[in-house]
C-alpha cells in the first residue's frame, strides 16, 4: 500500500497534536482564574469600606498606610502572580508543541502527494526524490520538544530580573572597556 507509512505518521502526529488540547484549555483556565484573583485582590487592597450603596477607597495620600496595606497583602499577591506567569508559560509551551505536531502532520500527509507529483514529471532525476526523502526523514526525526529547550525555564520573575540586570551590567562593562 503506497502511502501507508506517511498515513500512519500523519495519524500519530494528529493524535499527539490533539493530546495538547486539554492542557492548553486547563492552563488557559488557570491563567484567567489567576488574573481574576489578582483583580479581586487589587480591588480588596484599594477598598477600605464597602456598603450596599457606597465604596470607600483607601486614602492614598497617607503613604505609610498605603505601603503597609501593600505589604500586608504581598504574601497573597506574589504566589498568585507566580501562578499567573507559570500558567502562561506552560500554555505557551503546550501550544508550541501542538503547532510542531500539526506541522509534522501536514508534512506526513503531503509526502505521498509530493512523491506522486515527482513521478508524474517523468524525468529520470533521482536527485529530487532523494531530496524529498531526506527532507521527510529530517522532519520526522526532529524531536518536537527541542523547540522548547532554548526557551524552557522555571525561573521566577525575580530570577529572570536579576539575570537581565547582570546581563545589562556585563554589556555596559564591555561597552566602556
Amino acid at each position: 500500500m503506497p502511502g501507508a507509512t506517511s498515513a500512519g505518521l500523519a495519524s500519530a502526529y494528529s493524535e499527539m497534536k490533539e493530546s495538547f488540547n486539554t492542557p492548553i484549555k486547563n492552563y488557559s483556565k488557570l491563567f484567567y482564574g489567576a488574573i481574576s484573583a489578582l483583580m479581586l485582590i487589587s480591588f480588596i487592597s484599594i477598598t477600605q469600606d464597602l456598603g450596599l450603596f457606597f465604596i470607600k477607597f483607601v486614602d492614598v495620600s497617607d503613604f505609610a498606610k498605603l505601603i503597609s496595606n501593600i505589604l500586608y497583602k504581598l504574601p497573597i499577591i506574589i504566589p498568585v502572580l507566580w501562578l499567573t506567569l507559570f500558567a502562561s508559560k506552560r500554555r505557551s509551551e503546550a501550544l508550541r508543541l501542538q503547532q510542531e505536531y500539526a506541522h509534522k502532520e501536514a508534512l506526513a500527509k503531503s509526502y505521498q502527494n509530493f512523491k506522486m507529483q515527482i513521478e508524474e514529471l517523468e524525468q529520470s532525476d533521482p536527485e529530487l526524490m532523494k531530496k524529498l526523502l531526506s527532507s521527510a526523514i529530517d522532519a520526522v526525526s526532529k524531536n518536537a520538544s527541542d523547540t522548547l529547550d532554548k526557551n524552557h525555564g522555571d525561573k521566577t520573575p525575580a530570577h529572570e530580573g536579576v539575570d537581565g540586570l547582570i546581563n545589562s551590567i556585563e554589556k555596559l562593562k564591555k561597552a566602556f572597556l
